[in-house]
């Protein structure tokens, strides 16, 4: 993925580029980032892959109506091509590619590639044409951002309140709406009287994600009691998921990234050591440390709450079945059909589950282990690695919001969605985008101390 960065590029001084296409007026453009980003909040399974999409045609519609004709992106194009960024985001897609040839479902992993390479396509062109906006746009989208947020903050806070009260509401007069799994609904005389968590942890878990951009963008485009306010709003959410919420992960996850803020703020050289020591052992020794956990009785422990239990089985059991292949892995996606493939699961005594992967272990470090072995986790962990080095050219605000969302989200993904889910992709791709976006907003802040 391509790098971030608070300059605008050298082609933009060449060519005007998107400050002189005004297909939206500004006033559009915040209608219609306010909109996208409070889709991706309540409908998070969905609206992330058709939104995406819809980015990808805009961005490709505009490379081919200005790239040829005004010669923009051009110095910001060549050097994006041999950013540490994008080299390990390109080396881990064709490692992936690779590693489908050896999966037990080989149409599944190419088709996962084919969509994780889109949404690196799309980081790399929308972070070239954010570059090119003007100012005015970039407020623009800010505001969108902002308002998006927000919204979709009060829906979070209205829907972990009430136990689901908002869609149980609408469950109740609007059948067609109802899922057809049982597991996520339950009626008692024609009375929704439960909804099961899984969509208001997938909204959780995104909020989470962009929590951090918001912030920023907040603080950066807003002044006096209205950016007191906002930032009260949003900051009361994040609390709300801290202690109301049944999402474990996303609680793990801004508690993670609000430790690494403050230290950032206070020693910001100490906090990116402390982001690369954690990358390094989440992304290098996760085999050893699942099985550890498993070997130690871990599972069994009375003050780990029952799905924390079942994840540390699960974990253990997937590292074990890595160890066989832990060079190359398993294959791309492989995991859902080999898992299928395992007609007689064993439940042990004192196990809250069977030892299974599941569809995926639910933690994307030992799901790329599994996978793609040594190789794809150590392209893997360059990504991380070279992510965490940008931070570094940031303003001192950016850079320490841009460390607390990197931490909530290598925790999101240590024990919550799998590494192939297309929503759980672009949700990530998006925060990061929309930090990109609050980056460039803060471009005049103070220069990171030393």
């Amino acid at each position: 993925m391509p790098e971030l960065s608070d300059q605008t590029t050298g082609a933009g001084k060449k060519s005007a580029g998107l400050s002189e296409w005004r297909p939206l007026t500004t006033t559009q453009l915040a209608i219609v980032s306010g909109v996208v980003v409070f889709l991706l909040l309540v409908f998070p399974r969905f609206a992330p892959v058709n939104v995406y999409a819809a980015l990808l045609v805009t961005t490709l519609l505009f490379w081919a109506t200005h790239v040829y004709s005004h010669g923009a992106f051009t110095n910001s194009f060549a050097g994006d091509l041999v950013h540490p960024i994008t080299l390990a985001s390109a080396g881990f897609g064709l490692w992936s590619l690779f590693a489908c040839a050896w999966s037990a479902d080989i149409f599944s992993g190419f088709i996962k590639v084919l969509l994780y390479s889109g949404l690196v396509l799309v980081f790399f062109s929308a972070r070239l044409v954010i570059n090119q906006l003007s100012r005015t746009q970039l407020q623009a989208l800010g505001f969108g951002l902002i308002a998006g947020l927000l919204i979709g903050s009060i829906y979070l806070c209205i829907e972990t309140l009430t136990s689901r009260g908002i869609t149980r509401l609408l469950f109740e007069h609007f059948e067609s709406l109802r899922p057809d799994d049982p597991k996520h609904i339950r009626i008692h005389h024609g009375h929704v009287t439960m909804v099961s968590d899984a969509n208001i942890n997938r909204v959780t878990a995104v909020f989470s994600m962009m929590l951090w951009p918001g912030l920023l963008v907040t603080a950066a485009l807003l002044k006096g009691k209205l950016r007191v306010l906002v930032l009260a709003i949003l900051t009361v959410a994040a609390l709300i998921i801290l202690v109301k919420s049944r999402h474990q992960t996303s609680q793990i996850a801004i508690f993670a990234g609000g430790l690494l803020f403050v230290l950032a703020l206070v020693a910001p050289w100490t906090a990116r050591q402390f982001a690369i020591g954690g990358w390094i052992i989440a992304s290098a020794l996760m085999l050893p440390l699942a099985i550890t956990a498993y070997n130690s009785g871990l599972h069994q422990s009375d003050w780990l709450f029952r799905t924390a239990q079942q994840r540390v089985i699960i974990w253990g059991y997937t590292a074990q079945q890595a160890f066989q292949r832990p060079i190359i892995g398993v294959g791309t996606n492989a995991t859902p059909s080999l898992d299928e493939q395992r007609k007689v699961k064993i439940k042990p005594d004192g196990h809250s589950t069977a030892l299974e992967t599941k569809a995926h272990p639910h933690n994307v470090y030992l799901q790329v282990w599994y996978e793609l072995g040594a190789i794809g986790a150590f392209l893997f962990g360059l990504i991380g690695l070279a992510f965490i080095e940008a931070t570094a050219s940031l303003s001192w605000r950016a850079s320490a919001i841009a460390l607390a969302q990197f931490a909530t989200i290598a925790a999101m993904i240590g024990s919550s969605y799998g590494l192939w889910q297309t929503w759980f992709q672009a949700s990530i791709v998006f925060s990061l985008l929309a930090l990109i976006l609050a980056s460039r907003l803060a471009a005049d802040d103070a220069p990171m101390p030393a």
